[in-house]
């Protein structure tokens, strides 16, 4: 997970990030996870969606994620 942190700090990449192996290991690593994913993009000032059940979707500052069904 630190190389994903990483990346998002940049603040230049979209990350979308298979969580399924945490899912189905150890529901405590999983929150942890999450949780330090949610810190840090929100310290970057970016996005964090999850989809699915095993995606979450991570987005820069410049980019926006329209959460919503398309017409």
């Amino acid at each position: 997970i630190r190389d994903i942190l990483d990346v998002i700090r940049a603040e230049t990449t979209m990350c979308l990030i298979d969580i399924h192996l945490l899912r189905n290991k150890d529901p405590d690593e999983l929150r942890r996870a999450v949780d330090k994913l949610k810190k840090t993009v929100e310290a970057a000032g970016g996005e964090l969606v999850g989809f699915h059940e095993n995606w979450i979707l991570s987005a820069p500052t410049n980019v926006h994620i329209h959460k919503g069904k398309a017409n």
